[in-house]
């Protein structure tokens, strides 16, 4: 005698404990399916206790595009007598496995603060009816697609960074009305904190610098992962004669703008601008503009006469 029961399993998944006890010395049990179960296997009759011999079904269902309904036939013999029981029918469901597959964007990616990530691109697949995901950092946002089965997820983060940091958020497959396991992806940004300069001491905006003087010193302090700075001039024109940047205070990350002007032709402004970077990383912080103002030289020149007061 056996008593059949219903069974929901999920594909890619063991089967549970399945088994049937076989009585009134019944010791084999013949097995039919409307349909082959890929993976499901009738295992022998169990005699370890022989007064209460057990038949399983074990095995890793596989193969399923879709919910799949299998209803199997069992028949309890005596090998002996051939004396058979009643056939008795249930159903193991198996339910299609969730998929989700990262097909854009690296699971782990490194960025400055205030850039944007690199778009990741996931879809979803057999069972799973969706994505979500769970965790995830301001400033980034999340576009489902239900018609390609896709989920988006792209921005910029917007926390504020006191050092670098490691955001870490997870994406998942989603069915509220299957038994399937989920499928879960991690996902790590790391935050690279920006760089920063700023003036310590010093105008950045100079004017009256007569040809010949020397700019009034200009200190520039970076900072929070700065390894140098970088000065550009407008339209790549640097001032004529000896201003240059230099650094001044390893210790403090002290750099000095400094030096004279001269040999240029007629009054002129020399603008620039100045940024600090991180080298190793390639973030950049913010720029801080100036300016020198230059004025040309006084020139007399003698047109007539003599250098000797006593010429007659």
């Amino acid at each position: 005698m056996l008593t059949a029961l219903n069974y929901i399993v999920c594909e890619g998944e063991s089967l549970p404990n399945i088994e049937f006890g076989l009585l009134d010395g019944a010791n084999e049990v013949n097995v039919s399916w409307d349909k082959n179960p890929s993976g499901i296997i009738d295992d022998p009759v169990d005699f370890t206790i022989p007064s209460n011999p057990i038949f399983r079904f074990s095995g890793t269902p596989t193969g399923v595009t879709e919910d799949t309904v299998y209803t199997y036939t069992l028949t309890a013999f005596n090998s002996v007598t051939n004396c058979q029981s009643d056939s008795i029918q249930g159903t193991i469901t198996v339910e299609n496995s969730h998929q989700l597959t990262r097909n854009i964007g690296p699971a782990e990616q490194e960025i400055c603060e205030g850039e944007d990530i690199q778009q990741i691109v996931y879809q979803w697949g057999g069972g799973a009816t969706s994505a979500q995901v769970i965790g995830l950092p301001a400033g980034l946002r999340v576009d489902t697609d239900a018609n390609n089965n896709t989920v988006t997820i792209s921005g910029s983060p917007t926390m504020l960074l006191t050092q670098d940091e490691n955001l870490e958020f997870v994406v998942q497959s989603i069915n509220y009305s299957d038994s399937c396991n989920v499928k879960v992806d991690t996902l790590s940004v790391q935050m690279i904190k920006k760089p920063s300069i700023q003036i310590s001491s010093g105008s950045r905006v100079q004017t009256g610098i007569c040809e010949g003087d020397s700019i009034a010193p200009i200190e520039f302090r970076i900072f929070d992962g700065a390894t140098n700075p970088v000065i550009v001039w407008d339209n790549n024109i640097s001032p004529p004669g000896s201003v240059y940047l230099e650094e001044t205070d390893t210790a403090n990350g002290i750099y000095t703008l400094q030096g004279a002007i001269d040999g240029f032709a007629n009054d002129q402004t020399y603008n620039y601008s100045i940024k600090s970077i991180n080298q190793s990383k390639g973030c950049e912080s913010i720029e801080i503009t100036g300016s020198l103002s230059v004025q040309k030289g006084h020139k007399l020149v003698r047109t007539q006469g003599s250098n000797n007061p006593n010429y007659m």
